[in-house]
């Protein structure tokens, strides 16, 4: 039963189990996300379609699912019209369904993976200077099947759009990321960086706070953590894109901007967002050492970086000629195959040497 109301503007009843902690829990996100009052405080209204956050039921569903980790059997829903009085639907709700009926049909293996957290982290070396320091790590996202086998991030991504689990994907990897990096870092100063998913993110305050918690808990230096936006041509939101940018800041972390220089959209982005670091499009990498026009571009980029103190890092590094033209142009950091490749290990030196 997945109800996608996207033309008629509804609203979803959710009535949370009797238990006193569940219900606090439940009104506690009530309120910070601003969801609509009821006269029994055990009862919450999500609007639903229209411009609304909500597109359908099965993401509020799914909301759920990622913030109460016994499931969905427990609660159970009502949809109802836009202005309808809450108690008009009262004998309905003794008889409404569970809320997991409204959910996305779990045909994959994604929804396991989540709930069991089986989140692995491959680490990307990023190298300064022209001697080629360590400074820090892109943590990349790996699944662990039921076998212990590795699922590419690609059948991750494939699988939480077709399931509408976005928001519990970005979360629970980013959660995921810290913890491993905690471990496998340990005293290590390196800078970590982690992608994001912008169109995942509902309320930044809300959504994020379980990230801060993580470091908290860990006592790691926000400072050391840089948040990458991905999927830039696809922000179609730059003020809602700045304001999660600005709670990442204003908790200490940094800001990254990925693929800048792969159309108009990065540009653009480049411009509203101020990113703290600038990584140059692969695809300008590719050709920088070969092509006068992409290390024109590369260099104005680094030019723009300059004028603004921004850091830049060129990306998919591959060829040592590559390397030596960003490093002539300026730029600062580099990551690539030609440095190393990703690994559940953590690479401490680079695996070409100039």
């Amino acid at each position: 039963m997945n109800c996608e109301c996207r033309s008629t503007i509804r609203k979803m009843v959710v009535v949370p189990p009797d238990d006193p902690e569940i219900i606090g829990r439940v009104e506690e996100i009530a309120d910070e996300m601003e969801w609509g009052a009821s006269a029994d405080p055990a009862l919450v209204e999500v609007p639903i379609g229209g411009e609304r956050e909500w597109a359908s039921g099965s993401e509020v569903a799914n909301f759920f699912r990622t913030e109460f980790d016994d499931g969905l059997s427990s609660f159970r829903a009502l949809m109802t019209s836009a202005d309808a009085d809450v108690s008009d639907y009262l004998n309905d709700l003794l008889h409404a369904d569970p809320l997991e009926t409204f959910a996305e049909q779990e045909t994959t293996p994604l929804v396991g993976i989540l709930e069991e957290r089986r989140i692995a982290t491959h680490y990307q070396p990023v190298f300064a200077g022209p001697e080629l320091d360590l400074w820090g790590y892109e943590c990349l996202m790996r699944g662990i099947d039921e076998n212990g086998d590795i699922v590419s991030p690609v059948d991750l991504l494939d699988w939480a759009f077709k399931e509408e689990l976005q928001f519990m994907l970005d979360r629970i990897c980013r959660e995921e990321h810290l913890r491993n990096a905690g471990k496998d870092l340990g005293a290590n100063d390196a800078f970590i960086l982690i992608n994001f998913l912008p169109t995942a993110i509902y309320k930044p305050r809300f959504c994020l706070r379980t990230t801060e918690r993580v470091v908290e808990e860990l006592g790691m230096d926000p400072e050391r953590i840089i948040f990458e936006v991905v999927e830039t041509q696809e922000v179609d939101d730059p003020d809602h894109l700045n304001g999660i940018l600005s709670h990442y800041r204003d908790s200490g972390f940094k800001v990254g901007l990925d693929d800048i220089g792969a159309g108009y959209a990065g540009l653009n982005l480049l411009g509203d967002l101020r990113p703290e670091l600038m990584k140059i499009d692969r695809g300008l990498v590719s050709r920088v050492a070969e092509s006068e026009f992409h290390r024109d571009i590369c260099e104005s980029l680094v030019e723009l970086a300059r004028k603004d103190g921004r850091r830049v890092l060129g990306e998919g590094v591959e060829e040592p000629e590559q390397f030596e033209v960003l490093k002539d142009l300026g730029v600062e950091f580099f990551q690539g195959y030609l440095f190393g490749k990703p690994a559940a290990q953590p690479a401490t030196e680079s695996t070409w040497q100039p």
